[in-house]
This record gives structure tokens, sequence and C-alpha cells, in this order.
């Protein structure tokens, strides 16, 4: 977004588990895992940027947690399974005022 306006960019989007380009506004479906999820943009006339949207605690991995404690917590990390990414990332380019 730029000045609360859309703008059409192409974005990159990495992690762990691997790489998927999307165009802007839109959508991309990505496979959750334990690191951040490194989004790289670029439009027209405006820098590139990148920004990271770090995983959070699924509620699986907290009912894990409770119910088998710091093992099945660390069960859900290791299979990747107890960490998932916001469903929805919206992102202001910092170059944009």
């Amino acid at each position: 977004m730029c000045a609360e306006k859309n703008i059409v960019a192409t974005c990159h989007l990495q992690n762990g588990k691997g790489r998927w380009m999307v165009s802007t506004p839109g959508r991309a479906v990505v496979l959750n895992d334990n690191s951040p999820l490194e989004i790289s943009c670029k439009a027209a006339y405006i820098p590139a940027f990148t920004v990271s949207a770090l995983p959070m605690p699924s509620t699986s991995m907290l009912g894990n947690l409770l119910a088998g404690g710091f093992i099945g917590a660390a069960v859900d990390v290791y299979n990747n399974t107890g960490m998932k990414y916001p469903e929805n990332i919206d992102i202001t380019n910092p170059n944009c005022k």
C-alpha cells in the first residue's frame, strides 16, 4: 500500500520451505515453516523493499502444549506444524509517504 492506496507490485516470498511469487494486490499460499517469511517487493518508480513475517504458535500447538507439555510442543515445532504465518499480511511500502 502507498498513501492508503493499493499499488501494483511484484513480490517474492521465501522461507525454508520454498519460494513463491505474487502480484499485488493478491494472494499466495505458502508452506508453513519455523523461519520468518521474507517478502521482497518491487513496483514501478518505487525502490525495492523487503519485510519479514514471523510465524506464530498455532492453536493446535497450544493444545499440545497443554496436553503434552513441553514434549508435545517440541514435536510440533520439529514437524513444522506448530507455527504458522498470519492469514493476511498487509504490507505498506516503507519508501512511500
